[in-house]
């Protein structure tokens, strides 16, 4: 978006990136929020791009051992991306049905994982069988293979005919209209 115009720069020089991870190579002083040289961080800021970047502490995170590198700026951004639909996009509260396309994308995995957490009832969907299995083991209650299946039929099958309070289409023009269909009265798409 900062290379098309669609968002201003502020001014040149500008150096482009807002989420990276690295290693912490020194820290100012103050506060530094429990980081310290040899840290591997992820944060959100300006000038991602570069070489090295001095990133507020308060905008970084250390990383668990357990994420493999080079997965965390993604995963952050996903997941604040999944998280902003499921509490501002629209509310999701428990035992509410929610339709997921692109369950085993990245951002639908945080979706899975996150209604999943907040007890709502999950339908994804996916095209092939490991993508199913894997939406599944990240928190999709039921999935369709729409390469296969019927969407809006199966959504109106599970949800008794009632359709579901939210869709999260990331895929968009091909899913469009179907997505509408399954929204129950008053849903959020």
């Amino acid at each position: 978006y900062f290379r098309t115009g669609l968002y201003p720069t502020g001014g040149f020089p500008y150096t482009l990136g807002r989420e990276a991870e690295g290693t912490v190579v020194s820290t100012g002083s103050g506060n530094t929020f429990n980081l310290s040289t040899g840290d591997r961080v992820v944060w959100l800021a300006t000038g991602a791009y570069a070489e090295y970047t001095a990133a507020p502490a308060t905008h970084a995170i250390k990383i668990p051992d357990a994420v493999p590198e080079t997965h965390a700026a993604a995963a952050l951004l996903q997941g604040l991306t999944a998280l902003t639909l499921i509490r501002e996009a629209h509310h999701v509260q428990k035992g509410d049905w929610v339709l997921v396309h692109a369950a085993a994308g990245g951002v639908g995995l945080w979706l899975c994982q996150l209604l999943r957490a907040v007890g709502a009832k999950t339908i994804g969907t996916a095209s092939t069988a490991e993508k199913i299995e894997l939406a599944k083991k990240n928190g999709a209650d039921h999935m369709i293979d729409y390469s296969k299946d019927d969407v809006v039929s199966k959504v109106k099958e599970l949800t008794d005919g009632k359709g579901v309070v939210a869709v999260f289409d990331g895929v968009g023009k091909t899913t469009f209209d179907a997505s509408m269909e399954c929204l129950a009265r008053k849903g959020s798409m």
